[in-house]
């Protein structure tokens, strides 16, 4: 350590100076207070040795210029006297300074008290090196989370995008929906299609978990039971059978044909459905099932054919009539092989209502732990069926803010509302 020893008295000085570098410490004197503040300013010292009454500077003003000058590293203070009146320990320890020592006292004791300066300088030089490291790491991990935020958001725009457009009508049946992801993305998603002249598919499916994880899962099922699914991928050299372009395009081929196969023939969304448990297995790992409602409706017919796969019941509506639950819940897809699925067949009429909502909404708590519940849900959308589908979404969100309060969604919230709205010639 490297020792300023501020002492007007040339003996007391020499005495010192002496005895500490006797010690292995580097010394530097100063005949008054004004001496000793330009060393500071000019060189490094870890300790200051000052005596309290000296020309020029005395060692209390000398002491306040080294606690508040901004550009010093921290510099242990012990100040020297004659005086032991309680009234000046106060006022030097509350200008500063870290320690106080009488002149009278033996030489050993200065050494004791530079020893133990010492050691709390080096604890101090720890602790910065450590707020500076933990600094560093900090901005490290500032800058790491804004790269994943930007990525995240990147991801939610796109699972925005891969969602159907909203208040939208094919062949006379309007659909509507809601998506509020718990995180940035989720693992919810929803669509409908056209099949044919007569026939609209439509499902709503919740990907086990939440987060990136289940939201990789959705995006891949949506790209394999969405229609619009027509990527074509062609290779520059068509003989080379294993170049990554011509993999790619198997791939993307074997997607497709899966995608052809389940809506050739949909005569039921039970063999829909059944045909994706079939190939989404995950063996002893269960932790990629899904819930699913999957429906088709014949615009001829006015009649639903649906499928629950381990989700929530979808909330009918009829015009004339009382909310009620449909469907008969199955297995979620991707735990049994042999599922057995069942179809539930019921008639949809002109400005009857449908709607297939995720366990994200019956289940969002408020502050005392009460879940909003399926009962509430039903009462809402009753409460607005005068209303279109979007005005009713929108009063259904403002109620699960209102309910969870500072609580944020635990789980994501997604609803997929149909009705017909006129009668297709």
């Amino acid at each position: 350590m490297k020792i300023l020893l501020a002492e007007d008295d040339p003996v007391t000085r020499l005495l010192y100076s002496r005895n500490l570098k006797a010690c292995g410490y580097e010394v530097v004197t100063a005949e008054n207070g004004e001496i000793a503040w330009q060393y500071l300013q000019t060189q490094p010292f870890q300790i200051l040795i000052s005596d309290w009454e000296m020309p020029e500077l005395n060692g209390l003003e000398l002491c306040q210029r080294v606690k508040s000058a901004p550009d010093l590293p921290y510099i242990f203070v012990l100040l020297l006297t004659a005086r032991d009146d309680e009234s000046s320990l106060i006022q030097g320890l509350d200008i500063g300074a870290d320690d106080y020592l009488a002149k009278t006292s033996d030489i050993e004791v200065l050494k004791a008290r530079i020893r133990s300066a010492g050691r709390l300088i080096q604890l101090t030089a720890e602790l910065e090196a450590k707020n500076l490291h933990l600094k560093e790491v900090n901005e490290r991990l500032d800058k790491a989370y804004s790269y994943i935020k930007r990525d995240l958001e990147l991801a939610a725009k796109t699972q925005i995008g891969l969602l159907p457009p909203q208040d939208a009508v094919i062949n006379g049946v309007r659909f509507d929906w809601l998506f509020v992801p718990s995180t940035f993305v989720g693992g919810d998603t929803l669509n409908y299609f056209r099949i044919n002249d007569s026939q609209l598919a439509f499902y709503q499916l919740d990907v086990v978990g939440h987060g990136v994880a289940s939201a990789l899962h959705s995006f891949s099922l949506t790209k394999i039971l969405s229609p619009a699914f027509n990527m074509d991928v062609t290779s520059k050299n068509s003989a080379d059978a294993d170049s990554p372009t011509a993999v790619l395009k198997q791939r993307i081929q074997g997607r497709r044909q899966c995608q052809d196969s389940l809506f050739a023939t949909p005569s039921s969304s039970a063999n829909i459905v059944a045909e994706l448990n079939r190939r989404f297995q995950t063996g002893i790992d269960t932790l990629e099932y899904f819930t699913m409602a999957y429906g088709i409706l014949d615009i001829h017919e006015k009649t639903i054919d649906i499928c629950l796969a381990g989700h929530q019941k979808p909330i009918y509506i009829p015009i004339d009539g009382k909310p009620e639950l449909i469907g008969t819940s199955g297995f979620p897809v991707g735990i049994l092989p042999e599922s057995d699925y069942k179809s539930t067949l019921f008639k949809f009429a002109k400005g009857d209502r449908l709607f297939l909502h995720s366990d994200g909404i019956a289940e969002c708590m408020n502050e005392d732990g009460d879940e909003f519940g399926v009962e509430r849900l039903q009462a809402s959308l009753f409460a607005s069926k005068n209303l279109d589908l979007g005005a009713a979404g929108k009063i259904l969100m403002s109620q699960l803010e209102s309910w969870k309060g500072n609580n944020p969604f635990e789980d994501d919230i997604s609803m997929l509302a149909l009705e017909i709205i006129r009668d297709e010639i």
